[in-house]
């Protein structure tokens, strides 16, 4: 398993801001990881959440509820967005900046790479955000994230694999 550092991710160079769901919106309220909680209420150090393995329910429940990652298209600077697992686990969907849902099918997932290994990531040049990166491998397409901490890219390469 790799190791990796918890840490937030450098500013990217773009004046995009985390989309945001509106009252009628379809998108999920992203959760925040930003304290991990024991269950007897007492709070886990950032040393003990970058150790912590990430149990698959847990993984697959966050996801579902949805977070905010960055996303990495074939061209342009990679735009934060909100990514969520549909109920039934079959289908992921992310949300443009206006709350328009776009949607890949897991069914035909291929591959989950982590790291920057495909040609979307080449192209970016985001050698900083390499060890928060990973991509999902499907039939004729990559879909590029980045997680802004580590304990998010745990969750959803756990939750995917």
């Amino acid at each position: 398993m790799s190791n990796f550092k918890q840490e937030a991710v450098p500013a990217l160079k773009s004046t995009t801001k985390a989309p945001s769901a509106s009252p009628g919106s379809n998108a999920p309220k992203p959760s925040s990881s930003s304290d991990a909680h024991l269950g007897d209420g007492n709070t886990m150090s950032a040393a003990a959440r970058r150790r912590a393995v990430v149990p698959i329910e847990q993984a697959i429940l966050h996801m579902k509820q949805g977070t905010v990652l960055f996303k990495f298209g074939r061209s342009g600077a990679p735009e934060l967005r909100i990514f969520a697992l549909s109920t039934d686990c079959k289908s992921l969907q992310w949300f443009s900046k206006r709350g328009k849902p776009s949607t890949v099918s897991l069914l035909d997932l291929k591959e989950v790479r982590v790291g920057q290994h495909t040609p979307v990531f080449a192209r970016h040049n985001r050698q900083d955000l390499s060890h928060l990166s990973f991509s999902l491998i499907l039939p004729g397409r990559t879909v590029d994230i980045a997680a802004k901490y580590a304990q998010e890219l745990k969750f959803w390469t756990t939750g995917m694999m």
